[in-house]
């Protein structure tokens, strides 16, 4: 009889309620009879054979179980999250519960795309999640200048993040599935919970109120909060990362997704951002044809100058009107750095599309809180934890007394907590590409104070950072 490790009992313990409550959404019985749903449901509980196989399974690694090799009527993936939880996801396909051909929603995020799936074992019963996938390109193409093995290495950092950091309610934790080989080449399978995407509500057909507006707008400030008490730099807020969750009470939230760019005001980060929400600060750097990036500026801003653009714009002829090239390119240098006011900026940007009807601000705004947000002034603009207190003295006066306090307070708790884990992942980040920064780790962790340790995650030394260069 085989020992299970606690996480697979439970797994297995899941889906046996799942089973013996046989009672199935509506959805999930239109993709799939009943009859084929309790097949895998067996298979999954009483094969000794695929449950030695979970068992060696390691966290942050999926089973790819597709239909063609294990004969039942859908794939199914079985993932291990970053905290060794299993869940089983059923993959949907282009036939209904009758065998029938039907259309499948196509979900697409960015360079990700997939389909609607459902996780098995949900505390709860079957749950609708989102199975993307990534095709990992061999080829060079344009734009593409990473192998595969570093396209995968930066998928896993995106999955990483939001584990390595306090639990909260601000960024949504997604799962790696299986990397796989088909005819159509490498994929690269990401789970999460299903929800709408924020840039897409008005296709989902999701009103707003004001109060749900309010409720989306404070949680994204405390999410940018979050990131940013923990020294991070996310580097790529808009609408298209932000999934909105509807709860049983028709509460909204909203959650913050890929973080492949995130990282920390260390000079060797590459500078990102998507047109329409970057600063001045980045349009002004990216009018130096040096910048990785140039080319796609230039493109963009020949149909539309951003508001950001028009302010890089005047602080450009400002200096140069002034004779004061060489000061103007030293400010160009400084602003290639990522910084925590760049995501402000981006944030307010959104916020304003928010509650604007989806109107990007094309001059300066009126409103006392866009202005902080959207100061032109890098040394003006709010901070992320300015913008909250102000947004809540504005939009949610009453709440306002109690809730920043409150939120302070549970920062503090989750940064003591975690102070280890999070000078882990500097150092981590730091020694990456050394092949050799678990030991490196350990030894800093057995051997320096903490405050020694926090210095050396800060302060990459000068050989990482003509590596990493």
């Amino acid at each position: 009889m085989l020992n299970f490790n606690n996480n697979l009992q439970e797994f297995l313990s899941r889906l046996k309620n799942v089973k013996n409550n046989n009672h199935y959404p509506n959805a999930l019985l239109e993709c799939i009879s009943p009859k084929d749903l309790n097949q895998i449901l067996d298979k999954l509980i009483f094969n000794k054979e695929l449950h030695k196989q979970l068992q060696s399974l390691p966290v942050s690694n999926a089973l790819h179980l597709p239909k063609e090799i294990s004969k039942l009527s859908r794939t199914i993936a079985i993932a291990r999250d970053p905290e060794g939880q299993y869940l089983c996801i059923l993959e949907t396909k282009s036939k209904n519960a009758k065998n029938e051909k039907c259309e499948i929603e196509e979900l697409d995020g960015g360079f990700k795309s997939g389909k609607p799936a459902w996780r098995l074992d949900g505390l709860h019963g079957p749950t609708p999640y989102a199975s993307l996938s990534v095709e990992i390109e061999t080829k060079k193409r344009k734009g593409m200048n990473l192998t595969p093995l570093q396209q995968i290495e930066k998928l896993k950092k995106e999955i990483a993040y939001p584990w390595q950091v306090p639990e909260n309610d601000f960024l949504l934790r997604s799962v790696q599935g299986p990397i796989y080989t088909n005819k159509k080449g490498i994929r690269f399978c990401i789970y999460s919970p299903l929800g709408i995407p924020l840039i897409d509500r008005k296709k989902y057909g999701l009103k707003l109120s004001q109060e749900d507006k309010n409720d989306i707008a404070s949680q994204l400030l405390q999410g940018l909060c979050f990131m940013h008490e923990l020294g991070d730099i996310h580097q790529d807020i808009k609408p298209g990362n932000v999934i909105i969750f509807i709860d049983e009470n028709r509460k909204k939230h909203a959650k913050y997704i890929d973080f492949a760019s995130i990282c920390g005001r260390e000079a060797f980060h590459r500078l990102l951002s998507t047109i329409g929400y970057e600063s001045p600060e980045i349009a002004l750097a990216h009018t130096n044809k040096k910048m990785p990036d140039y080319t796609d500026y230039v493109r963009a801003y020949k149909t539309e100058k951003t508001l950001a653009k028009k302010y890089a714009d005047e602080i450009e002829k400002r200096f140069l009107e002034g004779n004061q090239k060489r000061e103007l390119d030293a400010l160009k240098k400084e602003y290639e750095n990522p910084a925590f006011e760049n995501d402000v900026w981006a944030c307010g940007i959104m916020l304003y599309e928010l509650y604007h009807q989806n109107f990007t601000p094309m001059t300066p705004p009126k409103e006392e809180f866009f202005k902080g947000m959207l100061n032109p002034k890098r040394n003006k603009r709010l901070t992320a934890k300015q913008a909250l207190s102000l947004f809540n003295n504005t939009y949610c006066p009453q709440a306002s007394k109690t809730f920043l306090p409150h939120f302070q307070s549970k920062m503090a708790q989750a940064q003591t907590k975690s102070l280890l884990t999070l000078v882990q992942e500097k150092v981590k980040d730091a020694y990456q590409t050394l092949h050799h920064w678990i030991d490196g780790a350990r030894s800093l962790f057995t051997y320096a104070t903490t405050e020694n340790i926090q210095e050396k995650a800060e302060k990459p030394s000068s050989k990482v950072r003509k590596h990493r260069k």
